[in-house]
């Protein structure tokens, strides 16, 4: 149980936002990039599950889109530049099936960033 929280502690704190891509380059027009990485087993973490919300004016959340990992537990294409608006997002980490996946019994269900 613990290795399993100690997982995401760093599942959490590994979720960037970036948008350093030259102009030209295929991922600018994904401003937002996801990396997420199995900490316990020092690898990459592949097929999770991961839906973006935007916060809606009455407080609500808002899903824009989900999609999973690839194969090198990255996310480049959940929003383009231009539904990327100004405002406050959350990415949800479906890792309750990640674990199950792997046949172990989850502590946490998901992780929101």
């Amino acid at each position: 149980m613990a290795f399993q929280s100690v997982f995401l502690v760093f599942l959490a704190g590994l979720v960037f936002f970036s948008e350093a891509a030259a102009p030209d380059s295929a991922d600018s027009k994904h401003p937002l990039f996801v990396k997420i990485l199995d900490s316990v087993r020092g690898s990459p973490a592949p097929n999770v599950p991961v839906m973006l919300y935007k916060e809606a004016a009455d407080g609500s959340w808002e899903l824009l889109n989900s999609k999973q990992s690839n194969d090198n537990g990255e996310l480049h294409e959940l929003t383009s530049k231009e539904q990327f608006a100004t405002g406050t997002y959350k990415i949800k980490l479906d890792t309750f099936s990640y674990w199950k996946k792997l046949g172990l019994n989850p502590f946490h269900h998901h992780a929101e960033v």
